[in-house]
């Protein structure tokens, strides 16, 4: 990684041209969280201790550094960060004393934009920072971490603008029990492409291939008065060879409880109670998009976004032996969020607030390329706030306290369908047939240097 770096700059300053407006972009900041998960279980173990409700406490730190430049019509960029091997929306990692972090590439990418006499038109090749308009507050579509690899276009005349893109996800093999992105190299013969017996889960005619994103989104800006300014856009997202098998992790798989569930088991006498760990397959998600970005007097701002996916049908004994007691459940296939915020972050002594209530439905987004902390599956209230000490180094503070939505088990019931010793359960041993609602509380603390 050190080489590739090196030898990406030398590359830049090789160019007197090139080198010219060269600008060094960084950051590294420090994080403390801690959340306080909740099961409604109110299971207790066989020494009558709880075991229901589950403290985390981790610290976490993150680091960029890249440069940009330009000549004419055409811009640059390279960078590395700090990331966690196979999550693309990772924001702060988690580490350990002495032990060292993962490095990725987080940009990579050339961008020519021109006026054709219709509008500036540009182009954005490689790997670069989404092209789409989308909530940065709620992030329920797309996570401020993630860097986006292919083709990205930008259009825009007067109040007037369109985006467009078509990124490569991975590659992806139809007859795969994995959900996971695949290698940017695909191999394939006529035989493996066809031949076998899919996954059970798994679609046959969803062959070796790239998985894509293809996204268009025009947009249109509006001025009501001197202080108050609204951006509209209205997107629509096709997602292409994104498969997962029934109740399997993945990119492609969202959690149950909002991917919050519990990692210890609970026991009462000698009948073991365990938490669902089931997961809800969405294949080749099409999402429309909503959203309003709104400016207002005083340094005040709002926005509001709207999703809604196609159909999806939670079914977990897809995927199991039980065939006879499947239940297949439509998901909740919408999210919204809105937010209202004061004030910018520019200077030394500026600050600003926020605060948000969203609603995100199991089946609304993907996990993998969204918010990482509040999850599908989940509604809540989320409230920030910022500080700058001086003109690089700012103090951050983030509060969440979130709710399941959907309440499933793995067998699709509701909480209270099923009398039993604690929480509803039937005192079986791995007793999970009974639903139940999942609380989470979190907070965070925030420091970090940019340039």
């Amino acid at each position: 990684m050190k080489k590739l770096l090196v030898l990406a700059v030398a590359c830049f300053v090789a160019s007197p041209a090139f080198a010219a407006d060269l600008k060094w972009y960084g950051e590294t900041g420090a994080r403390y969280s801690q959340g306080k998960f909740d099961d409604s279980l109110a299971a207790k173990d066989a020494n009558g201790l709880d075991v229901s409700m589950q403290t985390t406490k981790a610290h976490a730190i993150r680091a960029r550094l890249g440069v940009t430049g330009g000549h004419d019509h055409v811009d640059y960029g390279f960078g590395v960060k700090t990331t966690t091997a196979g999550v693309v929306n990772t924001s702060y990692v988690n580490y350990n004393q002495n032990q060292d972090l993962g490095i990725g590439i987080d940009l990579a990418y050339f961008h020519y934009s021109n006026d054709f006499g219709f509008g500036d038109l540009g182009v954005t090749v490689g790997r670069g920072n989404n092209v789409f308009a989308y909530d940065e507050n709620g992030q329920f579509l797309f996570d401020n971490d993630v860097s986006w690899d292919g083709f990205g276009w930008k259009w825009k005349m007067g109040n007037i603008g369109f985006n467009a893109a078509q990124y490569i996800l991975g590659g992806n093999s139809g007859l795969s029990t994995s959900a996971a992105n695949g290698s940017s190299r695909i191999v394939k013969t006529a035989a493996s492409d066809n031949g076998g017996t899919p996954a059970s889960g798994v679609s046959q005619e969803n062959h070796t291939n790239f998985e894509t994103m293809l996204g268009f989104q025009p947009t249109f800006s509006f001025r009501f008065t001197d202080d108050i300014e609204s951006m509209f856009a209205v997107g629509y997202y096709v997602w292409n060879g994104t498969t997962a098998p029934a109740n399997a992790t993945g990119n492609y798989s969202n959690a149950l409880h909002g991917n919050q569930t519990q990692v210890a088991a609970g026991k009462v006498g000698s009948n073991t109670i365990l938490d669902d760990t089931q997961f809800m397959p969405m294949a080749n998600a099409r999402i429309w998009q909503l959203l309003v970005d709104t400016s207002l007097p005083m340094g005040f701002n709002a926005s509001f976004e709207y999703l809604r996916n196609k159909k999806n049908y939670y079914d977990e004994y897809n995927n199991s032996l039980n065939q006879a007691t499947s239940k297949s459940i439509e998901a909740k296939r919408t999210a919204w969020s809105a937010t209202l915020g004061y004030g910018k972050i520019a200077k030394a002594h500026d600050w600003k607030v926020s605060y948000s209530y969203g609603n995100r439905g199991l089946a609304s987004s993907y996990n993998y390329y969204a918010n990482d902390l509040f999850a599908a599956d989940q509604k809540g209230h989320t409230i920030t706030g910022s500080y700058a000490l001086t003109d690089s180094l700012s103090l951050g503070a983030k509060y969440m306290t979130l709710k399941e939505i959907s309440n499933l088990d793995r067998n699709g019931n509701a909480p209270g369908t099923t009398a039993g010793l604690v929480g509803g359960f039937t005192g079986t041993t791995n007793a999970a047939s009974v639903g139940r609602s999942h609380k989470w509380k979190y907070w965070e603390l925030t420091a970090g240097v940019a340039f």
